[in-house]
């Protein structure tokens, strides 16, 4: 290596290894300090948080080291800031560091912000006038200037990481090293600080080491990831690469995860003929269109004997304990006569794993004793012109039987032998060495080829910005029989790592019976994607895929039937400065006092105001008119009660039944008591408004039923028709409901019977105020409902906060609901001129929503407030509400909904679960 490369490394390991010794007693720590305690006394264990590391970071680099909880990401850096020193091997590091490693660290709680930066300043040996430009600099980049002079540990934690980011970047370090601390500021100053970032590394030739366990957000900063696992490197390289190793792991985990849950449960037999767990797993090629037909398996260990898996078996087989078939996350098919043998298929389809396991349970010493001879003898025949392969699982080890080699359209007995020696260890990058690591699925169609077009329709890796262009995506139906609609989309990530764009095609009908495989071509008359470099991911899904919030990941998802990641690379070309430093220019149609405008585009940009913070989240989207559209075809049908039924199986019928229960209540009342303070329920429709909140009461049946601890007390703040409080008790709990209903005269008395009925405790405001003086003891409710309250309460939020959590229990749930500030008709309003709100910090303390507005809050600003309040463990819903008192959708109210389903911060209700610290 030449010596001016040598000089750009800042940072070097070789053979970097950290043990710990974990005492059993404390006693045992202090004799092993004062060299009192010898080795292998038993009095200790030695635990390798970090074993053989050998690494180069070269100057201006960004890296990140990724990996899970315990992986020892953190020993790491701490090893590179000197904050412990290594075990053994090499460790060289270059020029001042300067190291986040935890928020408000090096920061005394007692001093105020400006004091703090003085102080870290001086331990730099900066003083004087120096000082000063720094500390104004370090002010104005935190934007902290109004509480900059209070102490820090009256700062919220993104006031904290804003300052230790602004002192820690003030001086350009050698290399910065962060441990997860930009994830606690906000989507604006983590921006900032990206931006920072960067400057320091261009300019100033800083290296960055980022640590995260969040590989997506680290790839927004980091050109390069290093993966560490069980304290060893098992995979380093390009950010989009690590994130396609990484999507690839998620199926091995699971895998592990299962073999090890059997492995131990083996394990923790008392018995003294405990038996090892022998896993076997079989795969087929690639793109196999037929199975593997398997009639014998044979775990075959010499002199010990056989032990044969009955073809016929079951999972948890009763008749033969020591051999069964994994069938929950397998492909195997039932057992059938085939080719004249009773057998079973491994399949192309059915299961996202793509594999058929099955296990033996047999004696460790038949397996890993001195004269063990095992071999697995398996009985198979295949159409395809590779049969497949097998490997078999010991521990965390494993060994690569390869392919089974014989010949096509016959019965073919293969004999593999398990040479221990041959094994290795199971990481979780496991899944790079499979051939087309990158395709996911359930495996029920494939998608064979997918290729870009230009404008000539000849295949390219150039498309220039505005120009036609179409993605062909060939594919075929692998499951026979498979006859149902399906969902595709198309994903643009830049660079290969940012979700930039989508596009969508719901019910696509595909037909086994009518054509077994074609084509699918995506037309773009104009690709505007921004100009750059882009990797394409296809998706084919079951229908509804894209319209469901999903919970498991798509790579392990059984509704993914196929998915193949960042499959084809193009670059988009052009010119001026337009269709550069965006991700998208988008079309719209531009109207002035209803006068069609005929202008091209508009970027599609951020609603922003530096001066409004609470809009600093706002989304992307377009000001456009609202044409009508009178030939009504462009409308969309909503089946409200069917829909929620689906989505909310378990909970669908109490929440109907309380709403068709109340619905009599309210049938023909005008609600003319809440007239003279409320002009705008006049001809309100009640019933409907009711009906709608059905989707409300489905998000709190939900919450309750994940929360509801052994007590159950819930209290109903704001209680209205009692809807909410009769949830309360269909799930269970010692149910209060309290509102103004002194002040409604009759027109809620039908709900307060049916309140009653159902042993509801029902109180009033009229005795011991919003803030319910002397009404409830402090601690008393495990659960205290706030349902479209806080909008409108006649206090100040914080008020209403500190009433609710004084009466909540230390663990309890607070759940609130509220009309979002955020949801795309208000923006639209803003945009328009209309007036926004002040900034939370000083409406929190002070303004009262009711006097002159109704006030409305974003999600940053529910969740500021509850964090202000010590809430913790807060959960996000965003929902649309009002849309569904439609029978069907048209126009602005279409364009509306299919925005926020796609954009769920720009939805119409916040709902929010969090708890008080016990």
């Amino acid at each position: 290596m030449s010596s001016s490369t040598m000089n750009d490394i800042v940072i070097r390991a070789e053979g970097l290894t950290k043990v710990y010794k974990l005492f059993t007693k404390p006693q045992y720590r202090l004799l092993d300090m004062v060299g009192l305690l010898r080795p292998g006394s038993g009095k200790y264990s030695e635990h390798a948080a970090l074993t053989g590391i050998d690494l180069e970071v070269r100057k201006g680099e960004k890296v990140a080291i990724i990996g899970r909880n315990g992986a020892g990401k953190s020993t790491l850096l701490k090893l590179i800031t000197q904050v412990t020193e290594p075990t053994s091997g090499i460790l060289e590091v270059t020029g001042e560091t300067q190291a986040l490693l935890e928020i408000g660290s090096g920061f005394h709680p007692d001093f105020t912000g400006r004091e703090n930066i003085h102080s870290y300043l001086s331990y730099l040996g900066i003083t004087g006038s120096e000082a000063e430009e720094k500390v104004a600099e370090i002010i104005d980049f935190a934007e902290i200037d109004e509480y900059i002079d209070q102490p820090v540990k009256t700062y919220s934690s993104g006031m904290g990481v804003r300052l230790m980011f602004a002192a820690s970047t003030a001086i350009a370090p050698d290399v910065l090293v962060i441990d997860e601390v930009l994830g606690v500021g906000d989507a604006y100053f983590a921006q900032k600080s990206f931006e920072r970032i960067e400057e320091l590394c261009l300019r100033q030739g800083t290296t960055v080491l980022l640590v995260s366990h969040d590989i997506y957000s680290a790839a927004k900063l980091c050109e390069r990831m290093i993966w560490i696992d069980q304290g060893r490197i098992i995979i380093e390289g390009p950010s989009a690469r690590m994130i396609e190793a990484y999507e690839a792991s998620i199926c091995e985990q699971e895998k592990i995860r299962q073999r090890t849950k059997l492995s131990q449960s083996e394990l923790k037999r008392n018995d003294p003929a405990r038996k090892m767990v022998l896993w076997v797993e079989f795969y087929l090629p690639v793109g196999a269109r037929e199975g593997m037909n398997i009639s014998r398996i044979i775990l075959s260990c010499g002199d010990a004997g056989d032990f044969e898996l009955p073809i016929a078996g079951s999972e948890g087989n009763e008749d033969n304990p020591t051999c069964e078939f994994d069938l929950g996350k397998s492909r195997w098919s039932d057992p059938a006569v085939i080719e004249g043998r009773e057998a079973r298929s491994v399949l192309p389809y059915g299961s996202p794993y793509s594999r058929a396991a099955c296990l033996f349970r047999v004696p460790e010493k038949y397996i890993k004793g001195e004269n063990a001879n095992a071999q697995l003898i398996i009985d198979y025949w295949t159409e395809n012109d590779r049969a497949g392969s097998a490997s078999v699982f010991i521990d965390d080890q494993f060994i690569d039987l390869g392919m089974l080699d014989g010949e096509k359209g016959k019965w073919n007995t293969a004999h593999l032998r398990i040479d221990l020696s041959e094994s290795r260890p199971v990481v979780l990058t496991r899944g790079m060495e499979k051939e087309a690591f990158n395709l996911h699925g359930s495996g029920a169609l494939f998608i064979s080829r997918v290729q870009i077009t230009d404008s000539k329709g000849n295949p390219a890796k150039t498309i220039v910005h505005g120009e036609p262009a179409e993605i062909v995506i060939d594919y075929y139906i692998v499951a026979p029989g498979f006859e149902e609609p399906v969902d595709m989309m198309i994903s643009f990530l830049a660079s290969g790592v940012k979700d930039t764009a989508r596009v969508v095609k719901r019910e696509l009908l595909v037909n086994y019976k009518d054509k077994k495989e074609g084509f699918i071509r995506a037309c773009f008359p104009q690709l505007t994607l921004g100009l750059g470099k882009y990797a394409v991911t296809v998706m084919i899904s079951k229908k509804g895929y894209f319209d469901q919030e999903q919970t498991v990941f798509y790579s392990i998802n059984p509704d993914v039937h196929c998915c193949v990641t960042r499959v084809i690379e193009f670059e988009v070309v052009g010119e001026g400065i337009f269709s550069s430093g965006t991700g998208w220019v988008a079309d719209a149609q531009w109207f002035m006092d209803d006068d069609e405008l005929r202008e091209d585009s508009l970027t599609a940009s951020r609603l922003w105001n530096k001066t409004n913070p609470t809009l600093n989240d706002a989304l992307t989207f377009k000001q456009i008119g609202w044409p009508a559209d009178p030939s009504g075809a462009h409308k969309l049908k909503i089946n409200f009660p069917e829909d929620l039924r689906r989505q909310f199986p378990e909970d669908f019928d109490t929440v109907w039944g309380i709403y068709k229960k109340l619905l009599p209540c309210i049938e023909g009342v005008s609600f003319k008591s809440l007239h003279p303070n409320l002009p705008i329920l006049q001809n309100f429709d009640f019933e409907n408004s009711l009906k709608c909140s059905v989707i409300r009461m489905l998000h709190v049946a939900r919450a309750l039923r994940k929360h509801a601890g052994p007590e159950k007390r819930l209290l109903d703040y704001g209680s209205w028709f009692g809807n909410f409080a009769l949830l309360g008790i269909e799930a269970g709990f010692e149910t209060w409901a309290i509102d103004e209903y002194s002040s409604f005269q009759d027109d809620f008395s039908k709900n307060l019977v049916k309140m009653r009925e159902n042993e509801i405790q029902i109180l009033d405001f009229e005795k011991g105020g919003y803030e319910l003086n002397g009404v409830f003891e402090d601690n008393f409710f495990d659960v205290v409902l706030c349902m479209s309250v806080i909008e409108h309460v006649p206090h100040t939020p914080k008020k209403l906060l500190e009433t609710l959590i004084r009466v909540l229990k230390p663990g309890g749930r607070l759940i609130i609901d509220t009309p979002n500030l955020a949801y795309l008709s208000n923006r639209l309003k803003i945009l328009q001129g209309e007036s926004y709100h002040p900034q939370i910090e000083s409406q929190f303390l002070a303004e009262i929503p009711f006097k002159g507005h109704h006030r409305e809050y974003t999600r940053p600003e529910i969740e500021w407030m509850l964090k202000s309040m010590g809430q913790t463990d807060i959960e996000f819903e965003m929902f649309d509400f009002s849309l569904f008192g439609l029978e069907e959708l048209e126009g602005r109210d279409l364009i509306l909904h299919r925005i926020s389903r796609d954009v769920p911060d720009s939805r119409e209700m916040i709902f929010s679960v969090s708890q008080k610290p016990n």
